[in-house]
């Protein structure tokens, strides 16, 4: 953890647990809890004072990522979604009738609904569903099967989908295409929302 004014290290924590594959990290929408994803496993922390809170396996998932309280990870194993308590570890609840397999996962800023998006043969789905329920409630069709960011507007009337070959925004009123952004180049990589203005960044390769 470092000083953004200094770049001075605060503090270090160190990762040691089975899985290596833990590669994504994520504050909760408080900043007192700081969690590192991956693989199956999750492993929580309080960055102020560097003491891992405590750490969780879950055998056959691969961990994707917490809500915005922190309260809750979702996990993925194939074209099943599961959501799991982050105190107790105990299996909340499991969102099923996807048709194919989940890439990519994002809560809506209150957390009670999902975003899921999903490769098929020459495009991709992206699946709504809400949380509490447990039922797919919305779907809609991107330009391609990548699926590599996947995000909510803050009001959280609409989400915006980044694949190789596009950006778009999508209108979870009317389950319609609001813009789309592409052009020639080597393909898109991510996309992020700025937390004030909201307006989007997006990378893009080459």
């Amino acid at each position: 953890l470092f000083d953004t004014l200094t770049g001075a290290v605060l503090r270090t924590l160190e990762v040691t647990a089975d899985n290596p594959e833990k590669k994504i990290l994520q504050f909760n929408g408080a900043g007192d809890q700081l969690a590192c994803l991956g693989g199956d496993e999750v492993i929580l922390w309080n960055p102020q004072t560097a003491a891992k809170i405590r750490a969780f396996h879950f055998p056959g998932e691969t961990v994707q990522l917490l809500n915005p309280e922190g309260t809750v990870v979702a996990t993925s194993s194939s074209r099943r979604i599961r959501l799991w308590d982050t105190t107790t570890g105990r299996l909340l609840r499991s969102l099923n009738g996807a048709s194919t397999e989940v890439l990519n996962l994002s809560f809506d800023p209150d957390g009670r609904r999902l975003l899921s998006s999903h490769a098929t043969g020459i495009d991709g789905v992206v699946n709504l569903w809400p949380t509490g329920i447990g039922e797919e409630i919305a779907s809609v069709r991107t330009s391609d099967k990548s699926g590599r960011r996947i995000l909510f507007a803050r009001d959280g009337s609409r989400f915006y989908s980044c694949s190789k070959t596009e950006a778009a925004a999508w209108d979870l009123t009317e389950n319609l295409r609001s813009w789309t952004f592409s052009g020639e180049s080597g393909g898109y990589r991510d996309l992020a929302i700025h937390p004030v203005d909201g307006s989007i960044l997006i990378s893009e390769f080459d």
